[in-house]
């Protein structure tokens, strides 16, 4: 085997030790440079579905303003004066299943002055309180005089099951009676 000619001055003498470090430093640096760019793809990643979440939330945010939007319109198409007719109606419906209507006509008939005839008899409007308590009835009626009257409401007024008696109105108009008055009342059977 021949000897192969090495002209260095020293052969086995290794280069300088900055050399490996300089290595180390750009191995360093190429980690660096790559866990640097996967973090910037997370954070694009992150970013990417942060702005997709935004985009929902305005699209909901839409979405609930048009249909307050179409609420606000449907309240005000809201006629109010029969909305308050129809929950009278069903008010009345409702007090109507209530009243013992045999017992109350019974107990009507029998402090019914002679001279005094009843024209109407329905469920007057009050609150939902006062209504779980006692029927609350409005009567229309006609009397031949003012005496009648009084003496109705006084029979009223003494039985234990009517109680709340008030005097509404009254009419002498009518050329057939002597007057036409209103009446409400609460009725309780078997108080």
């Amino acid at each position: 085997m021949k000897n192969r000619l090495n002209f260095s001055p020293e052969p086995f003498r290794q280069g300088p030790g900055y050399l490996g470090g300089l290595w180390i430093l750009n191995l360093a640096l190429l980690l660096l440079l790559g866990w640097s760019f996967i973090h910037w793809f997370g954070l694009r990643e992150q970013n990417a579905s942060a702005h997709s979440a935004l985009d929902h939330l305005k699209q909901k945010q839409q979405a609930v303003a048009d249909q307050h939007g179409d609420a606000v319109t449907e309240l005000e198409n809201v006629d109010m004066k029969q909305y308050r007719k129809t929950i009278q109606q069903f008010h009345n419906i409702q007090t109507a299943f209530q009243t013992h209507w045999g017992r109350l006509l019974d107990d009507l008939a029998a402090v019914l002055p002679e001279d005094v005839r009843v024209l109407t008899l329905r469920p007057a409007y009050t609150s939902r309180s006062q209504q779980e308590k006692n029927n609350i009835l409005h009567l229309t009626a006609e009397a031949r005089n003012k005496e009648a009257q009084l003496a109705l409401i006084e029979a009223l007024s003494e039985r234990d099951d009517f109680s709340d008696v008030r005097f509404e109105a009254e009419n002498y108009d009518q050329t057939e009676v002597a007057l036409v008055f209103e009446i409400t009342f609460a009725y309780r059977p078997g108080s």
